[in-house]
């Protein structure tokens, strides 16, 4: 085994990124896609913050959601979006297993944006159906029935007037 010379990859200076990488091979002029890429791979996400990820991880892991008991698979995505939206396979299905939640999401364009969006709908659902945890588009729903069936006694009390039929 021979011994390679490290070439040191930094991000450009307008990055928000603090991490310095080394590579075994020089990358010439694509050492900015390389580190994109490894970024990526540690983050796992792309167009996602790091610390929404981590937070997201944490949240589930404290509410006993674990990655072994989600299965997660891609299929076809559809709607609008043109060509790349109906040929790649950017649309997340994820099922959580012991309690049979399913969640389908095709938010983005993005697979990875996806499978986020995907890990916090579940997450929602989850807290919502087992934990009985109302959630922000829970109470936004029942406060929009709210206001529906105020209407509606509104209207009928107007409509039971003697001269509303005029």
């Amino acid at each position: 085994m021979t011994n390679l010379p490290i070439f040191r990859c930094q991000a450009p200076k307008n990055w928000k990124i603090k991490h310095n990488i080394s590579f075994p091979f020089s990358l010439g002029s694509s050492c900015f896609v390389w580190y994109y890429f490894y970024f990526l791979s540690v983050l796992g996400f792309v167009g996602v913050s790091p610390e929404k990820v981590k937070s997201l991880h944490e949240e589930m892991e404290s509410l006993k959601l674990f990655e072994k008991d989600i299965k997660e698979s891609f299929i076809s995505g559809s709607g609008s979006g043109g060509q790349k939206i109906n040929k790649t396979q950017n649309c997340v299905y994820l099922k959580h297993l012991p309690t049979g939640i399913e969640v389908k999401c095709q938010k983005d364009r993005s697979r990875e944006a996806n499978r986020f969006f995907a890990r916090r709908e579940l997450l929602d659902r989850f807290k919502e159906k087992i934990l009985a945890i109302p959630t922000k588009k829970s109470l936004g729903a029942k406060k929009i029935r709210k206001q529906k069936k105020r209407r509606q006694r509104r209207s009928d009390t107007v409509d039971d007037s003697p001269g509303a039929s005029l």
